[in-house]
């Protein structure tokens, strides 16, 4: 929390001044009530109208510094929680691709979701608290010292009790939060998991299934999340004892006070509220800390993943003749060889194919080309230089990859041809023509900004594959992998699509595929059989 702290401090700056003023306003209200009750003792009706209008004022302030300071700490608060959810989404970005994909979308959406909602709660909720509670305890401290002088002192001797109580169980609350926050991204990823799976569990007539199974997943949140409150539990019972022994200590000595005529009886009401307002404060103060740290082991689980580096490289010089060059490549997983001494040559402007048979190694050597698997032996040179050592923005931004599943956005055909780029819709439409789907345009009722809906559903398939390729074309990367790209179309378009790039002579082209039409073929400088 402290480089949040830090980072935010004008923030926190503006939230504590309104908490200021609240704490005036009820250290004030506590005043006003103890005049009161004297102007009753001394039976003086004008100071005790005065005190009671005085009174109604103070409270009115009150009120329009509390809606203050909810509508500013709701601002400051979402403020906070955005600027994380960029940093993850930053991190994320520039994690290695093996290590993204060490963890399923879902746990990332829960870090999005769950998480900054326990940030919420756990973290920037406690720490306004803190705040609030740190300056009314001051203010009441410095108030208590202008009764009497012995109050300050038991109530110093107090406090420092109070603080300590509970913190026999931080170690244990950070250790639930933890917990708390993984049984949280295993509920989601399950409950993902369950809920694609509709369609095939329609058929089957089990949707009772998905029922059952969240229904058991959350059973053990549950249990996870009666195992946090049992901690906090604790805390707030240790808290709220201490709270009463000090509440009832002060009481006394004020009623000593007042019996010995060493201060009014008005000053009892006072002390009273003053001693209220800090031991209620203290009493939840180390409440507010332990749950505050408690956090502490997501924020960790965050930064852990600005820990991974990525290759950085010098730009590769493009005037080599050779864009790939395989020189005894070989890729195991767990002992099971993939690819075995495997050498080739890729030349710019020319047409190639990669061919094989399911499991024979075309994906991972896709991957390998791509820079998202590095850790091979033998060599793959992009450009004469090692692979593994250029970063995955060099690459990118001299190939066009587009694989057999590509992802369509729940949004506008021109935000899923664009991905935040800027194109002009002559632009966006003449990549379309070349994907045929320019004819589509004049049907739909928004044209470019037409919503396309979850997963594209409002598309044929065939539609959606077209799309993902448009997009590709768009970029005019001057080196080309299709990975199974054409497959979803009718052959006709196909063979238009592929015709189109072995025609163009500016285009490295690299193909792979089950099977390519015999036109393709014979039109190919080179095929890779694995």
């Amino acid at each position: 929390m402290k480089h949040l702290f830090l980072r935010f401090w004008r923030d926190f700056g503006k939230v504590s001044i309104i908490l200021l003023f609240i704490s005036l306003c009820n250290i004030s209200s506590n005043f006003m009530q103890g005049a009161v009750l004297n102007d009753l003792v001394n039976l003086n009706l004008s100071q005790f109208t005065y005190h009671i209008i005085l009174l109604f004022a103070v409270f009115m302030l009150l009120l329009i510094f509390t809606y203050a300071q909810i509508r500013y700490q709701a601002f400051v608060a979402q403020k906070i929680v955005t600027t994380l959810r960029s940093d993850i989404m930053d991190s994320i970005s520039n994690i290695p691709y093996a290590t993204f994909h060490e963890r399923t979308s879902s746990t990332y959406v829960s870090w999005l979701s769950s998480d900054m909602q326990q940030m919420e709660e756990r973290a920037l909720d406690p720490f306004f608290n803190l705040i609030a509670g740190f300056l009314s305890t001051t203010i009441s401290i410095i108030a208590l010292l202008s009764i009497h002088w012995s109050l300050i002192v038991l109530t110093l001797v107090e406090a420092l009790l109070l603080l300590n109580l509970p913190k026999i169980f931080h170690r244990e609350l950070g250790e639930k939060s933890l917990n708390l926050s993984k049984e949280n991204e295993r509920f989601i990823s399950k409950a993902s998991d369950y809920l694609s799976g509709y369609d095939t569990l329609y058929v089957f007539q089990r949707l009772p299934y998905i029922r059952k199974r969240v229904e058991d997943d959350s059973t053990i949140l549950g249990h996870s999340k009666r195992s946090y409150a049992k901690s906090y539990g604790k805390i707030a019972i240790a808290g709220g004892f201490g709270n009463i022994i000090c509440q009832v200590s002060i009481m006394t000595l004020t009623g000593y006070l007042a019996y010995n005529q060493h201060i009014s009886i008005g000053m009892i009401l006072t002390a009273g509220g003053l001693g209220s307002t800090i031991f209620n404060t203290l009493g939840t103060l180390s409440q507010y800390i332990a749950t505050i740290q408690s956090v502490q082991p997501i924020l960790d689980k965050f930064n852990a993943l600005q820990t991974s580096n990525q290759p950085t490289s010098t730009t590769v010089d493009q005037n080599q003749t050779t864009f790939f060059a395989l020189k005894d490549l070989t890729y195991a997983y767990d002992e099971n060889i993939i690819l075995h001494n495997l050498n080739y040559t890729f030349e710019k402007n020319k047409k190639y194919a990669i061919i094989g048979k399911s499991g024979s190694g075309k994906s991972t050597l896709v991957n390998i080309l791509t820079g998202k698997l590095n850790n091979y032996s033998g060599s793959a040179l992009f450009f004469n230089q090692e692979i593994d050592t250029v970063s995955s923005r060099d690459i990118f931004d001299k190939i066009l990859y587009i694989d057999q599943n590509p992802h369509v956005f729940n949004d506008t055909i021109r935000n899923n041809l664009s991905l935040g780029d800027t194109f002009s819709d002559e632009q966006l439409i003449n990549a379309l023509k070349q994907v045929d789907l320019a004819d589509l345009l004049t049907t739909l009722p928004d044209h470019l900004d037409t919503f396309i809906g979850e997963k594209g559903i409002s598309l044929s398939g065939g539609q959606l594959q077209r799309i993902a390729l448009a997009r590709g074309l768009l970029r005019n990367r001057n080196i080309v992998i299709l990975d199974e790209s054409t497959s979803k179309l009718d052959k006709k378009t196909a063979l238009q699509i592929e015709q189109s790039l072995i025609n163009n002579d500016n285009l490295s082209v690299i193909m792979i595929s089950h099977h390519l039409d015999d036109t393709i073929l014979q039109s190919l400088d080179g095929i890779l059989s694995l």
